[in-house]
């Protein structure tokens, strides 16, 4: 059996994450526009919580709002910061004990979907409010 990051079955995270990508797809497929979400909300400026090799659905996000009226300030990643160390598309990774001293946004995006809980868990442990805290599955789902 293939077990990834923290022992957890990348066949379970991948089926947890199955019906946000379908809808992703969906939603593109029909010309709906994945910033629309946050101009709705009157969210201009969001930081995008990656989780180390697991980050390919935050990096799809970015480079789907990169050319949006939406500010993407910066990548947050408890972890793995370190091996971000140029960033990602030019954006800087900060790692949470950093988060303090960084521009405040209206909403953190939590990308890696199946760890959501936890993430949102350390944000809060961090002092970012609960209600600017988004699971990308929210954004998706609401497209």
């Amino acid at each position: 059996m293939f077990y990834g990051e923290l022992g957890h079955d990348f066949k379970e995270i991948y089926a947890f994450t199955y019906p946000t990508v379908f809808s992703y797809l969906d939603s593109k497929i029909k010309g709906k526009n994945i910033a629309d979400f946050f101009v709705k909300h009157n969210i201009n400026s969001i930081a995008i919580c990656i989780r180390g090799v697991l980050n390919n659905l935050g990096e799809l996000f970015y480079k789907d709002i990169a050319n949006s009226e939406i500010d993407v300030k910066y990548f947050i990643d408890k972890s793995y910061y370190n091996i971000f160390s140029g960033g990602i598309s030019g954006k800087p990774v900060i790692g949470l004990d950093e988060l303090q001293n960084r521009e405040p946004v209206d909403a953190y995006i939590v990308a890696p979907i199946y760890y959501f809980n936890e993430i949102a868990d350390d944000l809060v442990s961090a002092g970012i409010e609960i209600d600017k805290i988004i699971s990308l599955t929210d954004v998706i789902f609401d497209m």
